[in-house]
């Protein structure tokens, strides 16, 4: 049986050093910057968020939850600096985001009155030193409310150069 034939051609091996030929776009555009191809990617000046009813709900309601620029962000679909950047740019979004912050410490601040005048002994030790200056007065005394009186014992031994030491 004679040896089977390829149907693809072969190429010719390359002799020497021979440089390989560039596939693909060239690097950068005619100005010279990168990009495959002029006009590539996201234009410059355009943001994903904009200001819209849904996502002023959105940057409210994280507020009021006391996220962080980085977990609004993350929830908002973008990166924190993104998020940082439409804050700047967007008035209504960056007060929103600040007096939901706002709103959000008030109302937790009630939910610790509410469950301190319930009568939870933890609220209200802990809202009385907050609110209060309250401290927690540590005292020692000794029998009958007396001084504390203590024993010591000193012992002294011999080092092998003859020294004492205590």
């Amino acid at each position: 049986m004679p040896p089977r034939q390829t149907t693809k051609p072969t190429q010719p091996k390359r002799q020497g050093k021979q440089p390989k030929k560039k596939r693909g776009a060239p690097l950068g555009n005619k100005n010279g910057k990168g990009g495959a191809r002029e006009g590539a990617g996201r234009p410059k000046g355009t943001f994903k968020l904009e200001a819209d009813a849904e996502t002023l709900t959105l940057v409210e309601m994280l507020g009021k939850i006391q996220a962080t620029n980085r977990e609004a962000g993350a929830k908002l679909g973008v990166t924190e600096e993104t998020f940082v950047e439409f804050l700047r740019r967007e008035s209504k979004a960056s007060e929103a985001f600040e007096f939901a912050k706002e709103v959000g410490r008030a109302s937790l601040r009630s939910a610790q009155f509410k469950a301190a005048l319930a009568g939870n002994p933890t609220m209200l030790i802990w809202m009385g030193k907050q609110l209060l200056g309250q401290k927690d007065k540590q005292e020692f005394s000794g029998p009958d409310g007396g001084p504390v009186r203590g024993v010591f014992e000193i012992e002294f031994v011999r080092t092998p150069d003859g020294e004492t030491g205590g």
